[in-house]
């Protein structure tokens, strides 16, 4: 299963396997939110992170804290993914 984090602007976006989706507006506590939602979206489908083989991240226009946390993010669950 392969979990997506888009940041484009201010509107945020999980998805798994480009299908389940959670979307919202974020202009700020990306780093705060984005647990909790992905958190959500694993529960929603009976998964866990063990459940996830990849983490992608896509950032467009968003600002530079919000593509960094989506970047730190994504190579940490990238590294748990492994272990």
């Amino acid at each position: 299963m392969i979990l997506n984090i888009k940041i484009i602007n201010d509107q945020a976006t999980l998805s798994l396997d480009n299908q389940e989706k959670i979307k919202w507006q974020d202009n700020r506590d990306l780093s705060e939110k984005l647990l909790v939602k992905i958190d959500r979206l694993l529960n929603r489908n009976k998964l866990s992170l063990a459940d996830i083989s990849k983490v992608n991240f896509k950032g467009e226009n968003c600002g530079f804290m919000a593509e960094k946390t989506g970047k730190i993010m994504t190579a940490v669950l990238n590294e748990l993914s492994h272990c």
